[in-house]
Formats: structure tokens, C-alpha cells, sequence
């Protein structure tokens, strides 16, 4: 969330210079591409008693924490596709 709070202070600044286009782009552009939905590595689907109900977990494919199933990882902030595997 720092990234894109800064990307925009940055872009509402910026006054035609290279440099600090340039920097615009470099926080900008990591933040956005994890907008992108990718899909879990390593799923594991199991029947949580607590809850009754089946769940999931596996691992993020950007930086390989582990996560229960959620919309974003909670370490990186990758966007997260829990879809069915094929």
C-alpha cells in the first residue's frame, strides 16, 4: 500500500523531469503488475472441523509464503487465483 501512496504523491508532483519519471515507473509498475491474479502453487484442499467446511492453502507464486485461501498474500500483496486446477 507505501508503494502506490508514493507512486501517486510522486505522479502529482512530478514536474517533466526524467528522474523522477523514472521513478514514478519503479514503484508504480511492481504494484500494478500484482494487481495481476496468479495461481496458487501447491494447493491443499482439506475438510477444517472448526469451521466444517472444506478449505485451501498453499503458496503464493511470488515469494512463496505460505497462505490460506484469501484474495492477496499477506507478505508481498501478490493477487492471489485460487481457481480450479485443470
Amino acid at each position: 500500500m507505501n508503494n502506490i501512496i508514493e507512486a501517486i504523491d510522486c505522479l502529482k508532483d512530478l514536474r517533466n523531469t526524467y528522474s523522477s519519471l523514472c521513478f514514478a515507473i519503479s514503484i508504480a509498475l511492481p504494484a500494478l503488475e500484482k494487481q495481476i491474479p496468479v495461481k496458487v502453487a501447491h494447493v491443499i484442499r482439506f475438510y477444517d472441523k472448526e469451521v466444517e467446511k472444506w478449505a485451501h492453502v498453499g503458496r503464493c507464486p511470488r515469494c512463496w509464503h505460505p497462505c490460506a485461501e484469501g484474495e492477496y498474500c499477506p507478505k508481498c500483496g501478490q493477487k492471489l487465483d485460487w481457481g480450479e486446477e485443470e
